[in-house]
């Protein structure tokens, strides 16, 4: 068993920068650092008190790499739990010549836990009350500028849960990068599960409900998830929702989308929405369901979609003229009658189907009022 000696409180958080393993006392303003590639012996005492102008504690760390390489841009950061972050910056703790303070900044009271923020290629991204924020623009002191915050679209939805679950320790930020997805898992609040996702290549924002998430991680590049009952879940993945390990039972996956609002090029006038007509790509027919949200309205669709699953036949199994084949991806499309009045809409889509649906594009018909 490793020993340790000289460390006078209970340990939090861990943390590895330069090839030392960082400690930091739990419910105290103290870190303490080991001997370089040191996994026992010894540990040193920093007291960080001094520099959380907030008051708290130390609640997380973690090595931020701006650029490649064990070098001048690997940064040590500490998070106090009054929303101070410290950055040092060098490579001995133990001489003043190299190692010191970069700055101190603040970034509003970080959730309980440890489990805050994330890298995201090069840059560290923290949640806090005012949102999920990019520490280089942090540090650059660019965070007044809501276009700099991460989570500026969802920010009326995101900042005051924060604040309202401020002290639930369930939150979690996390990067997929093999799914091209950033998940922000707030706590469970009353009976409903959602969790904010960020599409890595276009930073669109996006829901999951309904997935029952307590706990994330993953493993050879599948994402798991541990639910409140302690079972275990593949997400992401699946072709099926509910699926079993070995591929059977399971329901279709639904999913809505809403697109932004739209004048149709005649701002001044209303509009009777009659038609849509959404375009989805997919191994087989999606079943679709639409309704035209009017005057910045965000109502979901209540009816849920019907959908058969489709089984393809195997080889040497199924029966010949008989079994379904299983295909490439196709494009389907079929208008849907709308009933909304209005200066501006936005068609919202509910769909059921295969894993691999694609909402792609969308035709709306509608006829032109007078000025109102």
């Amino acid at each position: 068993t490793a020993a340790l000696t000289g460390l006078n409180a209970p340990a939090g958080c861990i943390a590895a920068w330069k090839n030392r393993l960082w400690i930091a006392g739990e419910g105290t303003a103290k870190v303490f650092y080991m001997n370089v590639n040191a996994i026992q012996g010894p540990v040193f005492e920093l007291n960080l008190g001094p520099l959380l102008k907030n008051g708290g504690t130390i609640v997380g760390m973690t090595n931020w790499t701006m650029n490649a390489g064990l070098d001048i841009d690997d940064y040590l950061v500490f998070f106090g739990s009054e929303g101070d972050v410290i950055v040092y910056q060098g490579t001995d703790p133990d001489s003043i010549n190299t190692f010191a303070l970069k700055g101190i900044w603040y970034m509003g009271r970080p959730p309980v836990g440890n489990r805050f923020f994330t890298e995201y290629g090069g840059e560290l991204l923290v949640l806090s009350e005012l949102g999920l924020l990019p520490l280089s623009k942090m540090v650059n002191g660019q965070v007044a500028d809501a276009y700099s915050v991460m989570s500026g679209r969802i920010s009326p939805a995101l900042n005051p849960m924060v604040t309202r679950l401020l002290d639930n320790q369930r939150w979690e930020v996390r990067m997929f990068s093999s799914n091209d997805l950033l998940v922000v898992k707030p706590p469970r609040e009353f009976s409903t599960y959602t969790q904010y996702i960020m599409f890595i290549q276009t930073g669109a924002w996006s829901t999951f409900t309904g997935m029952p998430i307590n706990t994330l991680g993953k493993f050879k590049g599948e994402t798991y998830f541990g639910d409140e009952d302690g079972n275990v879940q593949i997400a992401l993945t699946p072709k099926r929702d509910g699926m079993n390990r070995d591929g059977t039972d399971g329901t279709a996956i639904e999913g809505q989308s809403q697109s932004g609002f739209n004048d149709y090029g005649t701002p001044a006038n209303y509009k009777l929405f009659t038609l849509a007509r959404p375009i989805l790509i997919s191994g087989s027919a999606p079943s679709v369901q639409a309704q035209m949200n009017i005057e910045y309205t965000f109502n979901p669709v209540y009816a849920s979609p019907s959908f058969i699953n489709r089984t393809n036949g195997l080889w040497d199994d199924a029966i010949w003229d008989v079994a379904q084949w299983a295909g490439s991806s196709n494009t389907y499309s079929s208008w849907v009658g709308l009933q909304a009045m209005g200066y501006y809409g936005s068609l919202r889509v509910a769909v059921k189907g295969e894993a691999g649906t694609t909402f792609v594009s969308s035709h709306v018909m509608f006829q032109n009022g007078g000025v109102m």
